[in-house]
């Protein structure tokens, strides 16, 4: 989709694998953004890329993909890339479940109030000085999820959830930063009790007014930070030698 404005497809979609589906702001003066909405949840077996545009006099504009109802699954071996040539946000406003690839080149916030947005066996590629920003609702990660690059993923909104499918270690400082929702409030949950949270050497987790439920244990081996506000660790917790 290369032009300005915003398109609709109503109908089925299926990206296979070596295709490319690409959101892309092509107007050379005065882009105005554009928005691909797709009506149905689909499978992503190829490439999609929401391309921002830099413009050329009037300021830099942003791609934004709808998908209305379903899921938008990221199969393995494939990749939503946000790329493009400047800093300004794309949008993915979708309910989706990433089994590949989601890789950060620019800035990309997902649109997930009332959605879950899981990426329990994928991959968060996130490049230096960018952030992937999950909105509202609940993120799901575990012990398959990779970490790559060294930017940050933030879970914001007013309420966030952070789901543990299995247990889950962060990045170290070198790697991928977990913002659980800046000095708002977070809740890090599992549905099995005595899953852990694992902060590595050289990793860091910030608490600031949020709360690991009792089915969460914090394991720590790096540092943990009580920040502004009040948070609360209702699980076991451990504190490694070091």
């Amino acid at each position: 989709i290369g032009s300005s404005g915003s398109s609709t497809i109503n109908g089925g979609v299926t990206n296979a694998s070596g295709a490319t589906l690409r959101v892309a702001d092509q107007t050379v003066v005065n882009p105005g953004g554009i928005a691909l909405t797709i009506a149905n949840g689909f499978t992503n077996s190829g490439t999609i890329e929401l391309v921002t545009n830099a413009g050329n006099c009037c300021g830099p504009s942003s791609a934004t993909l709808n998908v209305t109802t379903g899921t938008l699954t990221n199969a393995t071996g494939a990749t939503i890339r946000s790329t493009g040539l400047s800093a300004t946000t794309n949008t993915l406003n979708a309910q989706v479940t990433n089994q590949g690839t989601i890789e950060v080149n620019q800035p990309l916030a997902v649109t997930n109030a009332s959605r879950t947005f899981t990426s329990s066996a994928g991959t968060l590629n996130v490049a230096s000085a960018q952030t992937l920003t999950i909105n509202d609702g609940t993120t799901t990660l575990g012990a398959g999820t990779a970490f790559s690059g060294s930017g940050k993923v933030k879970l914001a909104g007013t309420s966030h959830t952070l789901n543990l499918a299995s247990d889950l270690t962060l990045a170290t400082s070198t790697g991928v930063a977990l913002d659980l929702n800046g000095t708002s409030a977070a809740t890090v949950t599992s549905g099995t009790a005595g899953t852990k949270l694992i902060v590595p050497v050289g990793g860091e987790l910030v608490l600031s007014n949020d709360t690991i439920s009792s089915q969460v244990d914090l394991a720590n081996s790096g540092t943990v930070i009580g920040s502004s506000g009040s948070s609360t660790i209702n699980g076991g917790v451990t504190n490694a030698s070091g």
